[in-house]
């Protein structure tokens, strides 16, 4: 058997983190795919989260009330199917599991190339001078009353 970890969801364009409303299960209760473990309630809306998978319940992250971050391991499942793949299994795994992505430290943006199709390409015009900034407003003075 294998201890998965399930992380809340993305569950809102623009949705960082939800407060837990109500836990629809406990430690050590047998759960199926698609049963309701959680309600979430987010800046945009309520949600009930349902089960990724079948098994039992090891452990709940977070208390009724509690904030939790989008991407943060909500419920840890025993599952009672096959061995889910790394990533799926506990935290600590994948976190010791090497990557195999790209780093992105290196990361350069490409320039910009120009496709001419004909043979007779042109460069582009070159940029016009910048403005010249506004003038301050003139303070007006007001005649003085004698």
């Amino acid at each position: 058997m294998a201890i998965k970890a399930f992380k809340l969801p993305d569950i809102g364009e623009g949705v960082v983190e939800g407060e837990i409303v109500t836990w629809h299960v406990e430690v050590g209760s047998p759960v199926s795919e698609d049963d309701a473990i959680v309600d979430v309630m987010t800046d945009k809306s309520t949600v009930t989260i349902p089960s990724p998978y079948s098994g039992t319940i090891v452990a709940l992250n977070g208390e009724v009330g509690d904030m939790v971050a989008v991407g943060a391991v909500l419920v840890e499942f025993e599952s009672t199917g096959e061995s889910g793949s790394k990533a799926e299994a506990s935290p600590e795994l994948a976190e010791a599991a090497p990557s195999a992505a790209p780093s992105t430290s290196s990361f350069r943006p490409a320039r910009a190339v120009l496709i001419c199709e004909a043979s007779s390409c042109q460069p582009c015009a070159p940029l016009p001078p910048p403005c010249d900034p506004l003038p301050l407003p003139v303070p007006r003075t007001l005649p003085s009353a004698e």
